[in-house]
């Protein structure tokens, strides 16, 4: 038997989970493809060219086919970062002129 705490902090608990679903579905399927027809429309008006405003729909449909698939796309991230410990030399860090940055020093 649940008390009164448990019952509502699962009611809760499913309640969240519940909106945070819909939320979700919400912006997959109807805000990110009016975000990007508005991004087609201002793009034609600005240009008048047909070409840039199918580039436009291009590039809209891309972003929301990586936001349907954010899942997929998160697990293919692992394989291609490398986990080593070492530092690369040409990570930018180091010298300048040959010297320790801001000193101008060989």
């Amino acid at each position: 038997m649940h008390t009164l705490p448990q019952t509502l902090a699962t009611g809760w608990i499913e309640t969240g989970t519940n909106l945070g679903t819909e939320f979700k579905t919400f912006l997959l399927y109807i805000v990110i493809p009016i975000i990007a027809l508005i991004g087609v429309i201002l793009t034609w008006w600005k240009t008048h060219s047909t070409p840039a405003a199918i580039v436009a729909l291009i590039m809209g449909c891309a972003v929301w086919w990586g936001a349907l698939h954010m899942d997929m796309l998160r697990d293919k991230t692992g394989d291609d970062i490398n986990r080593s410990n070492t530092v690369s030399t040409t990570s930018g860090a180091g010298t300048a002129n040959g010297g320790p940055l801001g000193t101008g020093a060989r």
